[in-house]
């Protein structure tokens, strides 16, 4: 491959990874609005009701049947069930600010998975900028006035930033014919009657609540966003795409503060500086390299 290619592709993926990005914070902002109307469990069952009629449409038997005799898909779903279940049940038992402050470890372990399982190459260069990248989501997501810790919910909430990049990590090893919809599919399978029992909800109630579009939308472009995210992802190595997640709080900052009429504070600016200039430095490290070579010569 030349190096034109290598240029080429890099950039289709940090293109992709930036519209997935764009995606899940619009996702983000949607559930928002949808949980002003109702409650957690309630939005979760029609978020999953409508993942489920959504992909639906672009899934084959021979599709479900590469994830379900594969040992990395039937992964997959079970990751994305687990971590679906532990990041609803932190949302509940911590204040918003602690938990999405948590759901960032995601970047961490992301980062190891490269690492230790992937066999990706650590440099003190990318270890620093990666480190820096945490930090700047850590800052992005500082809680104001934090309720106090609860150690369960948030040891549950890290386990499903974990799974997040499990998953994460197990498409990667998926065949090509393998979509990421029959994934999203045959974990909603799972996951809609599970929550249905729990809540003790009556269809009419589902359904009823099915026509929230905030709720639909969420789900819409959270699918968006896995699908582009998988598809650009293999493009890249895994830990620039986790580091690429430490930008998801701003994209969610870009977006959201305008429409609920928040402020940016000084930790949340600077955490922004940090996290860009990391990416930046990241994905330019052979330009720097070649940069800082020639001046020391």
């Amino acid at each position: 491959m030349t190096q034109a290619q290598q240029i080429s592709e890099k950039a289709y993926g940090i293109t992709g990874q930036v519209s997935s990005l764009t995606l899940n914070a619009l996702s983000v902002v949607a559930a928002k609005v949808a949980l002003g109307g109702m409650d957690q469990l309630s939005f979760l069952i029609v978020y999953q009701a409508w993942i489920l009629i959504l992909t639906a449409f672009f899934i084959t038997r021979g599709s479900l049947w590469r994830f379900l005799a594969n040992k990395c898909g039937i992964g997959v779903v079970a990751a994305i069930v687990i971590s679906n279940l532990a990041y609803y049940y932190g949302l509940q038992h911590l204040d918003p600010a602690s938990h999405s402050l948590i759901v960032r470890s995601y970047v961490i372990y992301g980062m190891l998975i490269s690492v230790l399982f992937l066999g990706e190459k650590l440099t003190g260069f990318r270890a620093t900028l990666g480190l820096l990248c945490v930090l700047g989501t850590i800052l992005c997501a500082w809680p104001d006035s934090p309720d106090p810790l609860r150690w369960m919910a948030a040891a549950i909430t890290s386990f499903a930033a974990l799974m997040f990049a499990v998953y994460s990590a197990l498409l990667r090893a998926m065949p090509g014919g393998a979509s990421v919809f029959s994934a999203l599919f045959l974990s909603s399978v799972m996951l809609v009657p599970s929550l249905y029992i729990y809540t003790g909800s009556t269809i009419s109630d589902v359904a009823g609540s099915m026509v929230n579009l905030p709720a639909f939308l969420a789900a819409l472009f959270f699918t968006s966003s896995l699908y582009v995210y998988n598809i650009s992802a293999r493009y890249m190595d895994f830990f620039g795409v986790s580091a690429l997640r430490a930008g998801s709080p701003i994209a969610v900052m870009i977006l959201a503060y305008p429409i609920f009429g928040l402020s940016l504070t000084w930790f949340e600016f600077l955490g922004i500086i940090i996290v860009i200039v990391s990416l930046w430095a990241l994905f330019s490290e052979h330009q720097l390299t070649r940069f800082m070579r020639s001046c020391l010569r």
